[in-house]
């Protein structure tokens, strides 16, 4: 009898399901050699996605601001903490159930459609375990973001445009970005 009732009560626990778990997920884009892309150039779109399944588990648009420059451009040593307070971020909370393999896309600037780029990273999610210390998970967006424009003067066609980091600041301090050639 002991062991009919040890057998049921293993085989009730075994068929429970697990219940999904509430876990925070904070996704920071960083423009290679500059500052996060946030509000200033549309954001970029974030997709998660569990891995082996290929289910969409969080969708959104980084927001906020580029950073503090300093901080970023000056920041050494091993992973070191480029957030502020303000700085453009993705936050969301994931379900998960068990450990999961998630996908994480990135596409952007949003605000910069000619110069949009795709960026793939993936880990290792835990259900409860956050991913919102230091600079949660961050990805570089490689590239420059280039905005051209062209008209005729007489004879000749003007072709101006604007080249950026994907966050929309200056190549070098104190520029303005514009290029202007003719032909």
């Amino acid at each position: 009898m002991k062991i009919g009732l040890f057998v049921s009560a293993f085989g009730m626990a075994v068929a429970t399901p697990a219940y999904a778990e509430p876990t925070r997920v904070v996704v920071r884009v960083l423009s290679q050699d500059g500052k996060f892309v946030g509000d200033h150039t549309g954001g970029a779109r974030i997709t998660l996605r569990d891995a082996k399944s290929g289910k969409t588990l969080a969708q959104g648009i980084t927001k906020g601001g580029t950073g503090n420059t300093d901080r970023i451009m000056r920041a050494t040593g091993r992973s070191p903490l480029l957030q502020t307070d303000g700085a453009a971020t993705f936050d969301t909370i994931v379900d998960i159930a068990e450990p999961t393999l998630v996908d994480l896309e990135v596409a952007g600037p949003l605000g910069r459609l000619g110069s949009l780029l795709q960026v793939k990273s993936q880990r290792w999610m835990v259900p409860g375990q956050a991913i919102d210390i230091g600079n949660g998970w961050m990805v570089e967006l490689p590239g420059l973001a280039i905005t051209p424009t062209a008209m005729r003067s007489g004879s000749a066609v003007v072709v101006q445009a604007k080249v950026e980091l994907m966050c929309g600041c200056p190549i070098t301090p104190g520029e303005n970005g514009m290029h202007r050639s003719m032909w």
